[in-house]
């Protein structure tokens, strides 16, 4: 069976017994392992729905319990936040429907930081932006089973050792996992604050209103551990698109930028490790180098293309530690 079109959707919704009737107007989003529709509905909290419907990845079969887990860490993520400021906030769940592998959500008229900063020619706003996007995930974090604890890295220690053996052909990364390895990445980690991680935290997943709010979209909260992993996964994902044609007008940005959200974060979140979110961003990059290279098959052009990005990236992070190093 092929994936949902709106109109069967919007049947599927009705013989199912979604309490509200729904319309489906449009599909707005489509990925390999999901798409998402904008519907209206009479009452409930919300008028208009986003409705994501889950897949298997790259086929047409329904993963319900996908669903099921991303609907409940909305509904908790959701209730968790209430007691933080209103500028911080998550889709408001409004239904599950597990035969369709489906769940609504309040639909978010914002703007996306990644669109922001592919349009937006003020670098006030950009930091500001950012700056708020920082305070979004320090009270994600302090609103989660915080507490403080060792960092649990055996699994990422595991993965370094693989990229040990079958290295990519490139001399700064095989510098980076001979640091990571020499400092016995996995065990040598100092106390820090551990909570719920985003676990897919990038500028694609947070949307921005214009009054001011922040929306994170997308949180997973499947697991919890050091809170560096998100920072060094949006800081990562940050510095990786500016060097993409679309944002390279940015480029110069790049500390302000990353200064900013970590000011953000500062202000509202619990504390954390500077040195280790420094290994985690190196760590993260070359992690996903190693995917994108030697696990995908790739292109001649977009193999060459990731290699160059990502050479630059591990090279500051290799650069930033050799300075930090120096400075202790």
């Amino acid at each position: 069976m092929d994936r949902f079109s709106c109109e069967r959707l919007q049947d599927a919704l009705a013989a199912g017994g979604v309490a509200r009737q729904v319309v489906v107007h449009r599909q707005v989003a489509s990925r390999d392992n999901s798409a998402v529709f904008l519907g209206t509905a009479a009452g409930g909290s919300a008028d208009r729905l986003a409705i994501k419907c889950c897949y298997l990845p790259g086929t047409n079969l329904n993963k319900k319990k996908t669903a099921e887990m991303q609907y409940l860490a909305l509904a908790s993520v959701h209730s968790a936040l209430a007691s933080v400021p209103t500028c911080f906030r998550v889709p408001v769940p409004e239904f599950f429907e597990r035969k369709l592998a489906a769940y609504a959500m309040s639909w978010i008229d914002g703007q996306s930081m990644t669109e922001l900063m592919r349009s937006c020619s003020s670098r006030t706003r950009l930091l500001h932006s950012i700056e708020r996007i920082g305070g979004w995930l320090g009270s994600f974090h302090a609103a989660g089973p915080i507490r403080h604890g060792l960092a649990r890295l055996s699994d990422q220690a595991s993965e370094l050792d693989a990229m040990h053996k079958a290295p990519v052909d490139n001399r700064y990364f095989l510098e980076g996992v001979l640091l990571l390895r020499s400092e016995n990445f996995g065990t040598a980690s100092g106390m820090t604050s551990l909570s719920w991680l985003h676990g897919d935290c990038k500028t694609d997943n947070f949307l921005l209103t214009d009054s001011d709010v922040v929306v994170g979209i997308d949180v997973a909260i499947a697991y919890e551990n050091a809170v560096e992993m998100d920072l060094a996964m949006f800081l990562n994902d940050l510095a990786l698109r500016l060097w993409t044609p679309a944002f390279a007008r940015l480029a110069w940005a790049e500390a302000g930028l990353r200064n900013a959200f970590l000011k953000g974060y500062s202000v509202t979140g619990p504390p954390f490790d500077p040195a280790l979110l420094q290994r985690l961003r190196l760590w993260s990059a070359l992690g996903l180098w190693y995917n994108y290279v030697m696990v995908q098959k790739l292109g001649m052009v977009r193999r060459w293309y990731l290699n160059r990005c990502f050479s630059g990236l591990v090279r500051r992070l290799l650069k930033a530690e050799s300075i930090s190093d120096r400075g202790r």
